[in-house]
This record gives C-alpha cells, structure tokens and sequence, in this order.
C-alpha cells in the first residue's frame, strides 16, 4: 500500500507541539468577544424550523434533528440551549440533538428559537457571508461523511461522530461573525502563501491557532464532554487518534476542507490513504469514486436547501466536479 508522506508526519507532529504552549491569555481574550449567547442561525433553517412549528403538535424529536443537523449554528444553538436549561449535575449527558429536543420538548425548543435572529438579518458584508455559508456548508458535507464512516465502522451511535464533524470549525463561523478584520486577514495571508499550514498562517495573525480557540469555546459553551474529546483531536497528528471515532472526525473534516479547496487537490492523496486505513481497506479508483460521489451529492443537498446562490457563494471544489486519480 501507498505510504503517507513523512513530511505531512512531521507537520502534523509539530504542529500538534505548538499548540499545546498557545497562548492561554491571548486565547481567552478572544473566546471572550466571541462567547455570544444571541449568535445567529442560518436563514433558511430558521425558515424551515419556524415553518414545521406550524404542526408542532405532530412533531417529534427525531422528525426535527435532521433539520437541525444541517446547520452548525442550529446545531450548536440546542446542545448549548440544553447546558444552560437542564440541570447540569446530571450523571448522563446528553449527546445527540434528537435526544436533546426530548429533554427540551418540542413546544419549548420552538419557544426557544422565536427571538433568534438570523445570519442574513445581521448586515453582514457580503465576503463575511459568504465565508459563513462556506464554512457551513464544509461543516455539514464533513459532518454527514463522518456519520456514513461511523456507520461503516458499526459505530453504536453515529450521530455522535457526526456533531464532533459539525462543529469541529465553530471558531472559524464565529470568528467570521464577530473579528471578521481578523478573519480576513488570515484568509489573505492563505491566499498569499497556498502551501503554508492554515495552522501556521492562524499562529501569524492572531499568535495562536483556532484549534485552540475550538477547545476553550467548548469548554465555555459546556459541549459534552464526549463532544469535547472529539473535537480536541486538534492536538493529536492526523489519523493517529486513540480511537476510531477520533480519526473518523480527524480525516472527513480534514478531507472535506481539502475537497472544498479543490477536487483535485494534491493532498487528497495523503487523506483517502487514511480513510482506506481507518475502514481496513485498500486504496482504488472504485473506493475514490464512491466517495467523491457522494461528498458531490451531500454539497448538491445542502445547495438545495440553502440559498447559496442570492449569497454568492463560490462553487465547491473550485468549479467542474473531477474524480482525482493517484
């Protein structure tokens, strides 16, 4: 089998070293004007939820999740409404959104969200709109892709698996939301240098990572601690989690961004070796292909459902879909 190059190895490694000496204060200031408790939903999911509210009294939890699930900012929106609502010295967390909305209840949640405003109702430059619809749209493919991987894998619940992926770029929406002087200037500095680590050009511009960024919001919007351990993976080399639900969220974020950059990016090839790898398979063109496919048909969903177009939102992948060969 292909081997992975032994510079990403020493990359990841010693970004992993960094990050762990980040600066705690610097970290703290910024997840302190990017704690918002009346941060946004996405548009067309407030549409969507308000509109199922119309038959609320034949609704359950479970026929609600999936619309939750498509949008991180909803998503975040129940699991941090729970923390604040729900007696937090209970032994078992709660780990999923279905089984959040039954500790919720229906009519509440509802309740919950009527005075939540929206992403396009903030005046938003349309760049930062854009970035947001971006990020989420990256967030959702690499989420769904991370289920289908902990369903393969016989995962017991792969909503779980599926969250970790959905949130795994928060401070990157949030960021985007609220320092998006800051977000810009990352993103130019990427523009500028295309074969720098992201982590690399973070660290230049705020003199720490998002990675760390990602772990002390969760740990101040009260995540599950599972939840939590998922998305600390930023810690960890790539594909060398302690555990399989670790990888699975390591390698379909990793392998989305890398997709949403370019259907034919170079490090591809480095990712799909992890995910053949992870599911104990080999590396062929009929492995690619399936699941080139259906990342293609996840983007072409959430497209559906949401207004990319009136946004502006650039094409995923960069333009024409293409199934890479190695």
């Amino acid at each position: 089998m292909m081997q992975i190059s032994e510079t990403n190895k020493v990359d990841e490694h010693n970004e992993a070293a960094e990050i762990l000496s980040e600066n705690a204060e610097q970290v703290e200031a910024l997840c302190l004007k990017l704690n918002r408790s009346d941060f946004p939903l996405l548009s067309e999911s407030y549409l969507a939820l308000s509109s199922l509210k119309k038959d609320k009294d034949n609704l359950l939890p479970r026929t609600i999740a999936p619309f939750v699930l498509q949008d991180p900012l909803a998503t975040l929106f129940v699991i941090k409404y729970l923390a604040e609502h729900v007696n937090r010295s209970r032994q078992t967390e709660i780990t999923t959104v279905e089984h959040a909305l039954m500790m919720l209840g229906v009519e509440p949640f509802f309740k919950s969200i009527e005075s939540s405003p929206t992403v396009k109702q903030m005046g938003l430059p349309s760049d930062v709109l854009q970035a947001i619809y971006n990020v989420s749209r990256r967030s959702f493919v690499a989420s769904e892709m991370a289920r289908k991987v902990a369903k393969d894998l016989k995962d017991l619940e792969p909503e779980e698996v599926q969250i970790a992926a959905l949130l795994h770029d928060m401070s990157e929406i949030f960021l985007w939301l609220y320092e998006p002087q800051v977000a810009r200037k990352i993103q130019q500095l990427m523009k500028e240098n295309p074969t720098i680590r992201s982590a690399a050009l973070q660290r230049k511009a705020l003199g720490f990572t998002l990675a760390s960024v990602e772990q002390a919001l969760s740990r101040l919007w009260h995540l599950p601690t599972l939840t939590q351990e998922l998305i600390a993976h930023k810690n960890v080399e790539i594909g060398k989690g302690p555990s399989r639900r670790l990888r699975t969220v390591q390698i379909c974020t990793q392998l989305v961004r890398h997709l949403g950059n370019s259907w034919k990016n170079a490090a591809l090839k480095d990712d799909f070796l992890l995910l053949t790898d992870l599911l104990k398979e080999d590396l062929s063109a009929e492995l690619i292909q399936e699941q080139l496919l259906f990342v293609r048909s996840l983007v072409a969903r959430w497209d559906d459902l949401y207004d990319t177009e009136s946004v502006g939102l650039a094409p995923f992948g960069g333009g024409d879909f293409e199934i890479v060969q190695f």
